[in-house]
């Protein structure tokens, strides 16, 4: 790989780890002896570590993020600046912020990572200060696979639907992840499931994000051995068989129905929702015809 690299000022780019870079001609390049520092796993600032952090505090952030997916140790001296320069995190954009919280939630490390940051963490959401509340964390994390969106709501848990919201938007989240937290947030808390509502969920979330309400049911103990054993049987009828788990699978829609003389508004939404239950049940079968004849069995 080949790496930009600024050796009159020192500082190199932000995407570059203990300061090395690839010349074609003169092939790797290490002034600071970075490429032991990553044999033996560790990470050092370059030079002066309070300046590096007082030169962008995102530095910080990308220190605990490496420390959670790579499973390095930090340096102490580094590790020590670090804590000291983190007022400089609330002059980052909230953008950065949540971009390093995705890469950190992947890390296979994370709950070191925290444990060896907690003065990062705690400067960033102050919330987890509360003692308890941060060691309950780490551990339903360390019982978590190296999955964003379960862990993104791991971290929300303890929080109300408001003010899982609000830290939701000042981070910048996309409608997608928000949509996708608040769905499976709600449906864990009332998470007595039978096949139907189980497949209608499943249609609303796809198979990747129902690995992630099942990963977090699972660290929260809401979800049972029993009806895990039940979610991940129908899961595996729902991808084996390719089961019909939303109306907009169905082999008829709305328009259909207008055709068929079922008067528009409520009543479609009714009809397809009995149809959509009759083929999860597998009453009755995706199949055009057979949905068409007992929507007109309904509408009579």
């Amino acid at each position: 790989t080949r790496f930009k690299c600024d050796w009159s000022s020192d500082v190199c780019s932000s995407d570059l780890i203990n300061a090395m870079a690839y010349h074609p001609q003169q092939g790797l390049l290490d002034p600071v002896g970075g490429f032991l520092d990553l044999q033996r796993g560790v990470l050092r600032a370059v030079g002066n570590p309070r300046q590096r952090f007082a030169q962008d505090a995102l530095r910080i952030l990308r220190a605990v993020r490496f420390c959670a997916v790579l499973g390095f140790a930090i340096e102490d001296k580094t590790r020590y600046a670090m804590f000291d320069a983190v007022d400089g995190l609330r002059f980052l954009s909230r953008e950065r912020i949540q971009r390093e919280l995705f890469f950190t939630f992947h890390g296979n490390y994370i709950v070191q990572a925290l444990e060896r940051c907690k003065p990062v963490w705690q400067t960033l959401f102050p919330f987890y200060k509360e003692e308890n509340l941060f060691a309950t964390l780490l551990e339903r994390f360390e019982r978590t696979p190296p999955d964003f969106l379960a862990r993104l709501c791991l971290f929300l848990w303890p929080f109300s639907p408001l003010e899982r919201m609000n830290l939701l938007h000042s981070l910048r989240f996309d409608s997608k992840t928000i949509a996708d937290v608040t769905l499976l947030l709600k449906n864990l808390s009332m998470p007595d499931f039978d096949k139907i509502s189980f497949c209608k969920l499943y249609g609303e979330l796809g198979e990747k994000s129902m690995q992630s309400f099942l990963a977090v049911g699972k660290a929260v103990g809401i979800l049972d051995v029993k009806m895990r054993a039940d979610c991940l049987k129908w899961m595996e009828e729902v991808t084996q068989h390719h089961l019909c788990c939303s109306r907009k699978e169905l082999a008829v829609n709305g328009e259909d129905l207008l055709l068929l003389g079922v008067p528009s508004g409520r009543r479609i939404g009714t009809v397809l929702e009995e149809l959509l239950r009759q083929v999860i049940e597998g009453k009755l079968p995706n199949e055009r015809n057979a949905l068409l004849s007992l929507a007109q069995e309904l509408v009579q």
